[in-house]
């Protein structure tokens, strides 16, 4: 439920619960939970010992749109314009980090499978079984103020947790991929 708005969450609680919980009662859950996330990355057992040939890291940056009070002055027309929206939306960051085995495919075969409409069946026997990935870790965080008021950078935290299995791979001599989002609108390589 996480993945929807809150009105739609509420509606799907509804049906399946029996009982209407109201958005702002959603929002309030929402902020008592996530009291709970630090302590919960912290418990995390340290970095396991790999197990692929490669460690893969991955970063996105989702705008997620800022809901204001019903006392809040409307916003002006619309403008369809892309970029920042600094009283609209704020960015959430997704890491991932994962170990991994080759996938090896001949020119061919990675051609069919990004252009051939429709695409590869799943019982194509001409692909091997692409490799499935091992200890995956996925952590998503929000820019918010602190408890003492300084701000926690999104960023900040899920690049530092990228990190320590990435220092740790590294030290091991394994290779590591990464891979982000370029956005141009803030003059930055990834999220």
């Amino acid at each position: 439920m996480v993945e929807l708005p809150h009105q739609q969450a509420e509606q799907i609680l509804e049906q399946i619960l029996g009982i209407r919980v109201s958005v702002s009662a959603l929002e309030r859950m929402n902020r008592t939970m996530a009291e709970t996330v630090e302590p919960y990355w912290e418990m995390m057992p340290p970095v396991p010992a790999p197990e692929g040939q490669f460690l893969v890291a991955s970063a996105d940056g989702k705008g997620v749109p800022i809901r204001k009070p019903p006392t809040t002055a409307p916003l002006p027309i619309y403008d369809p314009q892309a970029g920042p929206k600094p009283d609209r939306q704020k960015m959430a960051i997704v890491g991932a980090v994962y170990d991994a085995q080759p996938y090896v495919r001949t020119p061919e075969q990675v051609w069919r499978a990004l252009f051939q409409l429709p695409a590869p069946a799943a019982n194509d026997d001409t692909l091997a079984p692409r490799p499935s990935p091992i200890a995956k870790a996925v952590r998503a965080s929000l820019t918010v103020a602190g408890a003492d008021g300084v701000p926690i950078n999104a960023r900040e935290t899920i690049f530092s947790g990228l990190g320590v299995p990435i220092q740790h791979h590294r030290g091991l001599g394994l290779p590591v991929l990464a891979s982000t989002e370029a956005d141009e609108r803030r003059g930055t390589q990834g999220p």
